[in-house]
């Protein structure tokens, strides 16, 4: 008799001459398999060793319910901090200014994009490829003479800085800002000016608005500071675009 096992089966060969394999039989004994194998087994036969894999895999024990879980580990860390100014006010924004027909990312883009072509008044012409709301809104805006000033050189020498990304750090933070638009003249006989002017796609009370960009035009304030090293008069301003208006912050 063989035993054979593969795929998780046992299967057992009875030789042809299976009374042989058990010896001599008494008279009247069966000699149908069944009995034979009966005779030749125990009734409950141990398993082989190789059935009883299982009983080697650790079994994963259950928490206790109402076990708290393990606390989350803290995040890498990843050098000095870093901060946007633009970011602050942005969780103050008023909802009729996210939902409005005419608000959202891609007005705010399209109305940067077209600002940043513009060195001096008399301004180019606004691109073809303009959507007819931030058309709209741009002709309407730089037609504003609240707005004149942002536009105008205030002497031959000025030079005006369009999307100037900068960083510096200050008290152990180092910011990272994207100024829109600032117009510089240098010193002369007096000490010189800076104009910083971000452009707002917001709608609402004038004071409100300021109030709300303050802390962002206030840190671009002391960046300018850093590099003017005193040498200039600082004024930065909101200019809201969808209702024109040039809003002094600081």
């Amino acid at each position: 008799m063989k035993f054979l096992t593969g795929g998780g089966s046992i299967v057992c060969i009875l030789p042809v001459a299976v009374p042989r394999a058990f010896g001599e039989h008494p008279a009247g004994m069966s000699t149908k398999p069944s009995a034979l194998l009966a005779r030749g087994f125990p009734a409950d036969p141990p398993e082989p060793d190789f059935l009883q894999w299982f009983a080697q895999v650790p079994v994963r024990k259950k928490s206790p319910a109402g076990t708290p879980m393990p606390a989350p580990l803290p995040p890498p860390s990843t050098g000095p901090s870093r901060a946007r100014p633009s970011d602050e006010g942005h969780g103050t924004l008023p909802g009729t200014a996210l939902f409005s027909e005419s608000a959202g990312l891609s007005l705010g883009t399209e109305v940067h994009e077209a600002l940043a072509e513009i060195m001096w008044f008399p301004a180019p012409p606004l691109s073809p490829s303009l959507s007819p709301v931030a058309r709209e809104v741009l002709q309407r805006f730089l037609a504003a003479p609240d707005v004149a000033p942002v536009f105008e050189r205030p002497s031959p020498d000025s030079e005006v800085w369009r999307e100037r990304s900068v960083a510096c750090r200050l008290d152990g933070t180092t910011y990272s800002a994207q100024m829109d638009r600032v117009v510089v003249t240098p010193p002369g006989k007096k000490e010189g000016s800076i104009l910083l002017v971000d452009f707002k796609t917001d709608q609402g009370d004038p004071a409100e608005i300021a109030e709300r960009y303050r802390t962002q035009l206030e840190i671009y304030t002391r960046i300018l500071a850093e590099w003017s090293g005193g040498r200039h008069v600082i004024r930065a301003a909101v200019a809201t675009v969808r209702t024109p208006a040039l809003i002094t912050v600081c």
